[in-house]
C-alpha cells in the first residue's frame, strides 16, 4: 500500500469512527459537522481528482449504514436469512432430485432400448412393458422393406439371491449400446448372468462366482460373467442372462416384452412403423423419440410444479424481508432524518437500505444452495440405503445459479417498497421521531 491509499484509509477511519461516536449520542451535532466536514476536505486532497460521493465500495455511507444494521441486529438478521436460506433449500433439492429423475428415464431409454422403433403389446407401460407379445413377430418385422435387424427383450422382477432385481433376458442380436462392460461380458451361453455395478455391490460377489435367480416357479444357478455399467442407475441393479434363460425360468416361451427394431434410413421409419401396425395384431409401436420427448415434457412439468411449492417458501422468506426492512425503517428513523439534515442524498438513503436487502439476500442463497446439495445428497442416500429406491439426484450449476437467483430477486423485490419509503422521509418529520 503506497503513501496515499494509507492516507484515504487512515480517514476513512476517523469518518466512520466520527460517524459511530455521533450515531451512538457521544458527540455533539455540531462538532460532528466541523469534523466530517475537516476530513472530507482533507479526504478530497489525499485523492486528487476522486469525489467523497464515490469513494471505495466498502468504505462508502451506504455499506457501513447496512453493515452496521445487520451487525446490531443479529437475531433478526438470523432469523430473516435463515427463511431465506429454507426457501432456496426447497428449490435446490426439489430441482436437483426432479434432474437426477429426468436423467435416470433419458438413460433408462437410451441403454435398454436404443432402436429407432419399439414393439411392445398394446396398453402395455412403454417403459416397462408386463404384458408380453409373439416372439414369431420377429421373423415378420425382419421380411418388411428398410428393416436392417430386429432383437428382442424380456423383462421380470425376479430374485437374485437375497435380492429383488430386474431380470433382463437379451437375445444374441441385442445392441445394448449405452452399456459399458467394465469387467468380463456380456452372457452369450445358458446359465450364464452379467450383473449391474450396483447389484454386484449388492450382493457381494466377484466374476466366476455363482447366483440363485428365482422366479415363482422355479429357481436356477447362474455363473456370473460379467459386470456392466449404465447412465442408467435402474439398470446398474439389473441381471442380464440370455432370452430362452428368462423365458425358460419364469414360465414365458415364445414370448417377449419387446421387439426392437432398426431400420435403415430414418426417412423410411414412418411407413415401417404403419406397416407392422397394419400387419401385426395386438401390437403398439414407439419411436424412441416419442418417448424422450414424453420424458422431457413430463419432467418439465414435474419440475415446474415442484418450483411453484418451493417458491411459497421463498414468498414467505420475502415477506419476513419486508417486516425487516419495516422495522429497519421504523427504528432508523431519526438517524435517516439527521443524515438528510446534513447532506445525504435521497439516492443514499435508497442504496444504503437496498445494499442491506441485498446482503440478506445473498446470505440467503449461499448458504440455501449449500443445504440444498447436502439435502438432495441425504435424500439419495436414504433412499438408496433405506428404500432400496435407485435415485440419482443431479446439482447441476445451472440449478444452483437459479436457487441463488431467485433468492437475491425475491429479498431485493420484498425490500424496494421499505427502501422507497425511507428514502421518502422528509428530515423534520423523521427527526421529530423519538
Amino acid at each position: 500500500m503506497n503513501r496515499s491509499e494509507a492516507e484515504r484509509e487512515q480517514i476513512y477511519t476517523i469518518l466512520r469512527e466520527i460517524h459511530e461516536d455521533y450515531i451512538n449520542g457521544n458527540l455533539p451535532e455540531s462538532v460532528y459537522r466541523d469534523l466530517r466536514r475537516k476530513y472530507e476536505k482533507e479526504l478530497e486532497k489525499a485523492e486528487k481528482h476522486k469525489k467523497l460521493s464515490h469513494p471505495h465500495f466498502f468504505h462508502s455511507l451506504e455499506f457501513l449504514m447496512a453493515f452496521r444494521s445487520l451487525k446490531r441486529r443479529k437475531v433478526r438478521t438470523v432469523l430473516t436469512v435463515f427463511g431465506i436460506v429454507i426457501g432456496v433449500t426447497a428449490i435446490v433439492a426439489l430441482s436437483s432430485v426432479s434432474e437426477g429423475m429426468r436423467a435416470q428415464m433419458v438413460g433408462w431409454i437410451k441403454s435398454s432400448l436404443g432402436a429407432d422403433l419399439i414393439v411392445t403389446c398394446v396398453g402395455s407401460n412403454q417403459f416397462m412393458p408386463e404384458e408380453k407379445i409373439p416372439e414369431a413377430y420377429i421373423q415378420e418385422i425382419s421380411q418388411m422393406r428398410n428393416v436392417i435387424s430386429t432383437s428382442s427383450e424380456l423383462f421380470e422382477i425376479g430374485l437374485v439371491n437375497d435380492c429383488r432385481a430386474l431380470i433382463w433376458g437379451l437375445d444374441s442380436d441385442a445392441k445394448p449400446s449405452h452399456l459399458t462392460v467394465i469387467s468380463g461380458s456380456l452372457p452369450n451361453k445358458p446359465y450364464e448372468v452379467a450383473l449391474g455395478l450396483g447389484l454386484k455391490n449388492r450382493l457381494g460377489v466377484d466374476l466366476n462366482d455363482y447366483v440363485m435367480i428365482s422366479s415363482s416357479n422355479s429357481n436356477k444357478e447362474f455363473q456370473v460373467v460379467g459386470v456392466f455399467q449404465s447412465p442408467s442407475m435402474f439398470l446398474d441393479d439389473s441381471c442380464i442372462i440370455p432370452l430362452d434363460s428368462v423365458q425358460s425360468l419364469f414360465g414365458d416361451e415364445g414370448k417377449v416384452s419387446a421387439i426392437m427394431v432398426y431400420v435403415e434410413d430414418l426417412d423410411n421409419v414412418g411407413s415401417v412403423r404403419s406397416e407392422i401396425e397394419r400387419t401385426l395384431n395386438g401390437v403398439q409401436v414407439i419411436e424412441q423419440r416419442e418417448i424422450l420427448e414424453t420424458i422431457q415434457q413430463g419432467m418439465g412439468m414435474l419440475k415446474v410444479f415442484l418450483l411453484l411449492v418451493a417458491s411459497i417458501s421463498l414468498l414467505v422468506a420475502g415477506l419476513g424481508i419486508m417486516n425487516t426492512m419495516f422495522m429497519s425503517v421504523l427504528e432508523r428513523k431519526r438517524e435517516i432524518g439527521i443524515l438528510k439534515a446534513i447532506g445525504a442524498s435521497k439516492s443514499q438513503i435508497l442504496r444504503a437500505f437496498l445494499i442491506e436487502t441485498i446482503m440478506l439476500g445473498s446470505l440467503g442463497g449461499i448458504f440455501g444452495c449449500i443445504l440444498g446439495v447436502i439435502v438432495s445428497k441425504l435424500s439419495e442416500s436414504v433412499a438408496i440405503s433405506y428404500f432400496r429406491l435407485p435415485i440419482v439426484v443431479q446439482s447441476t450449476p445451472e440449478i444452483l445459479a437459479s436457487g441463488f437467483i431467485f433468492a437475491l430477486f425475491s429479498a431485493t423485490v420484498s425490500g424496494l417498497y421499505p427502501c422507497w419509503k425511507a428514502a421518502s422521509l422528509k428530515p423534520l418529520e423523521a427527526l421529530r421521531y423519538g
